[in-house]
């Protein structure tokens, strides 16, 4: 008869992991339960804060449901986000089957994103089997990394406007040159038409004195004027020509100036260009992951240091074995 027993009870022992299971599924339902009560506990508390008169709201979450100002913000937020399209607590259906299964802290924590991402961020990251402490860092791994491709698009346009400011100061530097180079054609024309006027004063005011020391000149008279009228020309054509050449040097000084500032302003905007690009490619989302797992690994790296340590102790032969496997992969990474 014990024997039967004996019998009966080893066929309804359950193996552990069944155990196991079931416990972890028991607390998974049980998580989704609260976040279905926490919804309609927010709901009714929106209701509340409707129905209290103004500056009775703290009071009476302190002395009537003893909630912190806190609990009911996130309770009411919880709401807003997953379960305001929820009718009643009995037969909801939660707004996505995907956040319909997280935990009240999952979902709490799932506020820091987009509403419009969420449900896509936790199918793609299986939110359900990661702890707290992932999700917190999956999150903020994705919200740097967002940061950090807008930040790059963001530079990518000041670089395209840094470099198209330094094209077109290139340009006007060109300009200028072309300017000058013109400028100083016209004034070498007018610097050779100043010395032919010169001459022709010269010639003009010797025979303009010649009638005068010589009145004995037949038609002296008439000379004398026509003498006089072409040595004033003269003066005049060569006075105008000074003050054009005068002229052209101001302005070729003015075209040196902005030739010098426009290279000046290129060079500036070139130079911004290339540390703003030298810039952008640090911030490449490949170059910011490799620097997240990076991290990760100084911290694999001392956590490894610190084993090898304690294992050392214990047993150096194995602690000298483990060592050379990592110098190993140290290999493997200068090789790559």
């Amino acid at each position: 008869m014990n024997k039967e027993v004996n019998i009966i009870e080893a066929e309804n022992v359950r193996d552990i992991g069944i155990v196991t299971n079931e416990i972890n599924s028991l607390m998974s339902q049980a998580q989704c339960l609260l976040l279905t009560y926490i919804v309609e506990i927010g709901r009714r508390l929106h209701e509340a804060k409707s129905l209290l008169p103004h500056g009775e709201w703290g009071t009476w979450l302190k002395e009537k449901v003893h909630f912190s100002q806190s609990t009911a913000d996130n309770y009411m937020k919880i709401f807003d986000e997953y379960g305001a399209e929820q009718l009643t607590l009995f037969g909801a259906v939660p707004n996505s089957q995907s956040l319909g299964n997280l935990s009240y802290t999952k979902a709490l924590k799932l506020l820091a994103l987009p509403s419009d991402e969420r449900e896509e961020f936790v199918q793609e990251n299986n939110v359900e089997k990661m702890s707290s402490r992932e999700l917190e860092q999956a999150i903020r791994e994705r919200n740097e990394a967002r940061a950090a491709a807008e930040k790059a698009e963001a530079e990518k346009a000041e670089i395209q406007e840094l470099l198209d400011e330094a094209q077109g100061y290139q340009e006007a530097a060109r300009e200028a040159e072309e300017e000058l180079r013109s400028l100083k054609d016209s004034t070498g024309k007018l610097q050779a038409d100043l010395e032919k006027a010169k001459a022709a004063e010269k010639k003009a005011k010797e025979q303009l004195k010649r009638l005068k020391e010589n009145p004995e000149i037949p038609d002296s008279v008439t000379e004398r004027i026509k003498a006089e009228a072409e040595a004033e020309s003269a003066e005049k054509h060569k006075n105008e020509l000074e003050k054009t050449i005068e002229q052209a040097n101001q302005k070729i000084d003015e075209a040196i100036s902005k030739q010098k500032q426009a290279e000046s302003s290129a060079a500036e905007k070139q130079k911004q260009y290339e540390e703003l690009l030298k810039k952008q490619k640090m911030n490449d989302p490949d170059v910011m992951e490799f620097k997240v797992y990076f991290r990760q690994a100084q911290e694999v790296q001392e956590k490894l240091t610190e084993l090898l340590n304690r294992i050392r102790t214990k047993d150096n032969v194995t602690a000298k074995g483990l060592t050379e496997a990592i110098h190993k992969l140290g290999e493997v990474y200068q090789g790559a």
